[in-house]
């Protein structure tokens, strides 16, 4: 079985890191909730599916996945905004910033 929704998890939990007071809804449960709230709580759900087997959207989902992906996409966010601070030895000259 082949998916792309450990990518996708990496993308929200990237967006939750740049916007987290932007407010997301499931489409079944449309009741916005901050970014920084539900993407937590959704990835505890992933990891409580994972761990008991027990799953809310069927059988045959790839928990694990979802959530090495949301780790990837918060090591990635990480080591960006690592690179896109200017460094101090790049941006001082002559003691002036």
């Amino acid at each position: 079985m082949l998916g792309a929704s450990g990518a996708i998890y990496g993308v929200l939990v990237a967006f939750g890191l740049l916007y987290p007071n932007a407010k997301l809804s499931l489409m079944f449960v449309p009741v916005p909730v901050a970014a920084k709230y539900f993407i937590p709580a959704i990835l505890l759900l992933d990891l409580f599916s994972g761990v008991t087997g027990f799953s809310l959207f069927g059988g045959n989902i790839a928990h694990y996945a979802h959530l090495g992906g949301a780790a990837i996409g918060f090591l990635l966010m990480q080591i960006w905004r690592k690179r896109s601070q200017p460094s101090r030895e790049r941006t001082m000259t002559d003691g002036k910033w």
